[in-house]
């Protein structure tokens, strides 16, 4: 297939494109609202039934996954795989409007953008007999926004056969590819010291507030053996009132890191401190995403991505990223992913969330072209 003449072709359906997404990005699927993600599951549902995919709705409390299945040569199928939640900014999806080559909407770059880039790549693979483009396999998450609590068994699941899972999240500065993320453990620590009146026998009691203080303290002089860790404390709770000496104080809060194995020796290191001179300490961590971390596996996608993009032209870097994904979590049980693949704009989570529409040309044809180039 001559690529450049299809970026050539994808550039003559921009507009088409831009209605299609503007169209997507005006359905309501915040994050937990389970009857709007599945009425829009069963829009795209009638979206992609033009070519006949075999349809499987597996129902989570977050809603349903789709996985819609496309015939073709082999065992083993390409994933193309996005979220149809989207982060709540406004009480209503924002209208999409657009501005010289911007495209504003409510979650249009994270991740609107992902489905319709779908949409017009089976629009070029599909025609033809079945035996000339391999099997694809499109699957649609509900709640990858809240950490995939509800659907990752299931991806984990559907994906485990797959060539290369295609994961266009917002791609990274100057449209780079995400080989790196940030893993992400959530801390949760009760302090409990002793209640007294503040003003007649303050010394009867233990302070868990200044507890916490010295505690937060520790964390900070502790990770200073884990350079790429980071830590948020992220919300702090304590007090009974003003007269009362803190009988009680709690913190939630995360670590991020970049190799998984820094970032859970931290949080064992934190659930390790019992105590802060009187003040008892009790802390619980759960994983909510691994490190996407650099494997062979994910480089030789990445190697076939930028040898395409080579030959359209286009530069196509790597970057990391401090936020988490899907990817994460499917890379790190054994699965080639590529992250990153999504369109240049900006504003995501935000009230000015956009898309670049001169981006979409380059995207679809690359997205396209590793559904063909990845070998079985």
């Amino acid at each position: 297939m001559d690529y450049a003449a299809l970026m050539n072709d994808f550039a003559q359906w921009t507009e088409e494109f831009g209605r299609l997404v503007g169209r997507l990005a005006g359905r309501r699927t915040f994050s937990g609202e389970i009857e709007n993600i599945n009425r829009f599951l069963d829009e795209v549902t009638v979206l992609f039934s033009r070519w006949s995919p075999a349809v499987e709705r597996l129902a989570t409390p977050a809603g349903d996954v789709l996985q819609l299945d496309f015939a073709g040569a082999g065992q083993r199928p390409i994933v193309l795989l996005a979220h149809a939640d989207t982060v709540q900014v406004s009480e209503e999806p924002l209208p999409v409007r657009r501005e010289e080559r911007r495209l504003y909407g409510s979650g249009i770059l994270d991740m609107k953008q992902a489905i319709a880039l779908f949409y017009f790549a089976l629009d070029v693979l599909s025609p033809g007999p079945a035996g000339t483009r391999p099997p694809l396999r499109l699957v649609l998450n509900p709640d990858e926004e809240t950490g995939s609590r509800h659907s990752l068994a299931i991806l984990l699941h559907r994906c485990r056969d797959a060539r290369a899972v295609l994961l266009p999240e917002p791609c990274g500065p100057d449209g780079a590819l995400k080989t790196r993320r940030k893993g992400v453990i959530a801390l949760e620590s009760t302090l409990e010291g002793r209640a007294a009146h503040s003003g007649v026998d303050p010394a009867a009691g233990r302070d868990a507030n200044r507890g916490l203080a010295r505690f937060l303290r520790e964390v900070d002089e502790r990770l200073i053996e884990y350079p790429d860790v980071t830590f948020n404390p992220g919300v702090i709770q304590g007090g009974q009132e003003i007269n009362v000496v803190s009988p009680r104080s709690r913190l939630r809060g995360e670590l991020r890191g970049f190799t998984t194995r820094n970032l859970e020796a931290a949080a064992g290191m934190i659930a390790g401190i019992g105590s802060t001179g009187d003040i008892a300490i009790h802390t619980t961590c759960r994983r909510l995403h691994p490190a996407l971390e650099e494997n062979e596996a994910n480089g030789r996608v990445v190697r076939i991505a930028q040898s395409i993009a080579a030959g359209l032209g286009q530069p196509l870097g790597t970057c990391a990223s401090g936020g988490a994904s899907d990817g994460s979590d499917l890379s790190a049980a054994g699965i080639p992913v590529l992250d990153g693949l999504g369109m240049r704009g900006g504003g995501a989570h935000t009230t000015d969330e956009f898309i670049d529409l001169d981006d979409f040309p380059f995207r679809a044809t690359l997205i396209t072209a590793l559904c063909r180039e990845v070998p079985a």
